[in-house]
């Protein structure tokens, strides 16, 4: 199990800065619970999470 969870991390560690926040931003849908039940507490506590941003449609007058 130790050498599963060395490689997932060093696969996780390989991916791009972009990639890796496509991982990051699982975090609270529907996908990233299911992805945590299968990897289990080892696995994801390799990876950082943070809450998606979500970002603010600004409309009239205040679009300046």
């Amino acid at each position: 199990m130790e050498e599963l969870i060395k490689i997932f991390g060093e696969r996780y560690a390989s991916l791009s800065e972009d990639e890796k926040e496509i991982v990051r931003g699982l975090q609270g849908t529907a996908e990233g619970r299911v992805l945590s039940k299968i990897l289990g507490p080892d696995i994801m506590g390799l990876i950082k999470l943070k809450k998606p941003v979500q970002t603010t449609v600004r409309r009239g007058l205040g679009t300046r």
